[in-house]
């Protein structure tokens, strides 16, 4: 009982960080007409500029922090990471130019890099196979669903006038959570392999000692469904400017309220939480029968999504002044489009995961989650100066219609997975099947 108790109280420690994370790095939209009005120097594009730095800061701190991950003591890693995040989250509500907010957001960004991997690994430590999927589908929605709709609820519902309170307030929670890190002890790299459950449950005080090395990360890379899910950073692009300018685009190109259009945000947050739920279990479900239903959903789910979302983007339609969301029948029916293609869109999150931990060693864990999450954010960066670019020299709805185009592209990177990821996903099994073996001899021989 206290073993499981431990278990979950370190998973919701690592779920509330990373969901303030989340808060951080989506909460600068719903900040922004107050942002542009009080900086002189600050611009609806420029916002977009501090969200593709931020984002590809967190990559870079992720791969050299993913690295040592798989070597040392993950929670000090989250630990520290987390604590720059605080005091930089904290700081942000005390510039008063938008160069101060961009340094600030960076180093905020800086630190949720280096605990964003890390936390991935360890999570994947807490369940088994057949219930990651599950795991990291609750990952999303405390991220991107909670993560998302929390800051747009602190900055334009609770402080719509104190734009400097929502940092403090994030911030403030994140220094309470924080200690609690370096006092959690995590789970035994590979506890809950398969192959591996037998052997610790017959000791306990066995421990999982291999150590990533040098000269595997080039080996790594031989495992050719690394390469497939992993350069996959297409898909991000579209999120990217939707996420960022969603709610601008709504009041300014559709003339919806800023209440309709935090209205539209939720019924499209609602979507990727159903979503991530229905597939994030069903690739479970039928992972014991089918190893390849995570690569096998994916690549379903990004192709079905892209016509709704396609739709949902580029039906032309415009509220009265003052007029309800769904007052308007074709603006009713973009937004449920939206929802219905980001729900088939929320379950490939889960599974892309999963999919990524299943054909990696746990030693390697840490490093190839940082490299998957370095590629994806190179896509949401990309996405956001795309954004913040195209909506400084054009217009939202060419942004918003450009952005669009790359949801066909996305699932280009999932197909060749389908042939690969049953070989890969079985030489890592007999890998550490074999490494099972090796301990028990050990053991014995000790004895």
């Amino acid at each position: 009982m206290k073993k499981s108790s431990n278990s979950w109280m370190t998973l919701i420690v690592l779920y509330m960080l990373l969901t303030i994370g989340t808060f951080i790095m989506t909460v600068l939209p719903a900040l922004m007409p107050g942002l542009v009005e009080l900086y002189s120097d600050m611009t609806e594009g420029k916002i977009g500029y501090i969200i593709g730095t931020m984002t590809l800061t967190m990559a870079g701190a992720g791969v050299i922090m993913g690295y040592f991950g798989d070597k040392v003591r993950r929670m000090q890693i989250a630990g520290i990471g987390s604590v720059i995040t605080s005091i930089f989250t904290l700081l942000s509500g005390f510039t008063n130019s938008y160069t101060q907010l961009f340094l600030c957001q960076v180093g905020a960004s800086l630190g949720l890099g280096a605990t964003l991997p890390v936390m991935a690994s360890i999570i994947a430590d807490l369940f088994p196979q057949d219930k990651r999927g599950r795991a990291f589908g609750l990952l999303s929605i405390m991220t991107t669903v909670l993560g998302e709709l929390g800051g747009f609820v602190i900055a334009l519902i609770l402080f719509p006038d104190n734009w400097r309170m929502t940092y403090y307030i994030m911030g403030g929670i994140s220094v309470l959570i924080t200690p609690v890190l370096f006092f959690t002890k995590e789970p035994k790299r590979g506890a809950k392999e398969e192959s591996l459950q037998a052997v610790f449950q017959e000791d306990p005080t066995l421990d999982y000692s291999y150590k990533i090395k040098k000269e595997d990360l080039k080996y790594l890379w031989k495992r050719k469904t690394n390469l497939f899910l992993i350069l996959n950073f297409v898909d991000n692009i579209p999120g990217a400017v939707f996420a960022t300018y969603a709610i601008a685009w709504l009041m300014i190109d559709h003339n919806a309220t800023e209440d309709a259009a935090f209205m539209g945000l939720i019924v499209v947050v609602l979507g990727i939480f159903i979503g991530t739920i229905i597939f994030g279990r069903f690739g479970d479900k039928r992972y014991a029968t089918d190893k390849n239903i995570k690569v096998k959903l994916g690549t379903i789910l990004s192709m079905a999504s892209a016509p709704f979302i396609l739709v949902g983007i580029n039906l032309k339609w415009t509220l009265a002044d003052g007029a309800s969301l769904f007052s308007n029948t074709l603006g009713t029916i973009a937004v449920l489009m939206l929802a219905m293609g980001l729900l088939l869109d929320g379950g490939i999150y889960p599974n892309w995961l999963s999919a990524i931990t299943d054909v990696n060693l746990p030693e390697h864990r840490s490093t190839m989650i940082s490299l998957a999450n370095f590629f994806d954010a190179c896509g949401r960066a990309l996405g956001a100066f795309i954004g913040g670019y195209l909506i400084d020299h054009f217009n939202y709805p060419f942004a918003m219609t450009f952005a669009s185009l790359f949801t066909i592209l996305s699932f280009v990177w999932w197909v060749p997975s389908l042939k690969t990821y049953k070989k890969d996903y079985y030489e890592v099994q007999q890998i550490i099947q074999e490494r099972a073996k090796q301990l028990s001899t050990n053991k014995a021989d000790r004895n």
